[in-house]
């Protein structure tokens, strides 16, 4: 009577946290006595669906957790088709096309989601355990942090990835610009350079050759790269060629121009950069210079202080 009582007693929270512990317990427990014949047998019949079962039958072999996992990603997926119109997920499809991201937008907002929920439940779990200052408001400030780090790591991955297209576009230019007078034409100039050269530029005019050698304009696949890109830069080049080609003007003056006003950007990038890693080293060398300080003169001062407390006791 005294158990039922007890348990008849707990709050919400504290049920919440019985629950997922004797979760954690019962699959740790299953993980540490399960005989070495259990776990191959168990292997040998997930390599026998990933071969011949169904889709469904393969989902069946997945942990508890991976099935809730998906299941509520397909709810969530269900739920956002249906709210989410086309439209307000354009420039979100950009973003992440310029990311270089294979997600499309439903799975971002799904992602965002995910995060979110789990969040929260770290929150939830965080307060039924009694530690401080997890309450209401903090889970809800842990559910909006989880909503918005796909959103941070999307934009920190776009930015990488243009800083990484702005470094490689002189040095490409400076070879296509070489390239281009024994060339047959801008394509040909294109897909030497894409032999000789490795990088993301390179990848992207591979790409852009690609939609050539299917059937579209060699101004429509250029002009599809700089939306992928989203970079002013690449945008400004394709747009220099894009006319130099419609008014018949020679393509290799046009490409020795963008080289060296590449070349003076790139310059002034890496300008830009070492000022401001100046700026980032002065709080680190002040930091090491306050400790230098105090492990050379600490023991000093303490000694003063110590003769001057012996003099006046003297006294």
């Amino acid at each position: 009577m005294n158990i039922f009582a007890r348990l008849g007693s707990l709050g919400f929270l504290d049920w919440v946290l019985l629950i997922c512990c004797v979760a954690f317990f019962t699959l740790v427990g299953n993980q540490l006595f399960k005989s070495n014949a259990q776990i191959v047998h168990l292997r040998l019949l997930a390599m026998n669906f990933v071969k011949t079962g169904t889709e469904d039958e393969k989902k069946m072999q997945d942990t508890i957790f991976k099935r809730i996992k998906m299941m509520m990603e397909e709810r969530i997926q269900i739920y956002l088709k249906r709210k989410l119109r086309d439209g307000k997920l354009k420039p979100l499809k950009a973003k992440l096309e310029q990311a270089n991201d294979s997600m499309d937008p439903i799975q971002h907002w799904t992602q965002k989601c995910m995060y979110a929920i789990g969040m929260s439940a770290l929150g939830l779990f965080a307060a039924a355990l009694g530690i401080q200052y997890a309450n209401v408001p903090v889970i809800v400030g842990m559910a909006l942090l989880g909503f918005v780090l796909p959103d941070m790591r999307l934009n920190e991955k776009l930015k990488k990835r243009q800083h990484r297209l702005k470094t490689e576009l002189p040095d490409f230019l400076d070879l296509l610009a070489s390239t281009a007078p024994s060339a047959k034409n801008l394509e040909d100039a294109i897909r030497k350079v894409c032999d000789r050269s490795e990088g993301e530029i390179t990848r992207e005019f591979r790409m852009a050759l690609e939609r050539v050698n299917t059937g579209i304009r060699t101004r429509d696949a250029l002009k599809q790269m700089s939306d992928r890109c989203g970079v002013l830069e690449i945008e400004q080049l394709i747009s220099q060629i894009n006319q130099a080609e419609a008014y018949g003007t020679g393509v290799e003056k046009t490409l020795l121009i963008q080289a060296e006003k590449m070349r003076k950007l790139k310059r002034l990038m890496a300008e830009t950069k070492a000022r401001k890693s100046s700026v980032l080293l002065i709080l680190p060398s002040l930091f090491l210079l306050i400790t230098c300080l105090i492990m050379i003169a600490g023991p000093s001062v303490v000694s003063i202080f110590e003769a001057q407390s012996m003099f006046a006791g003297g006294k």
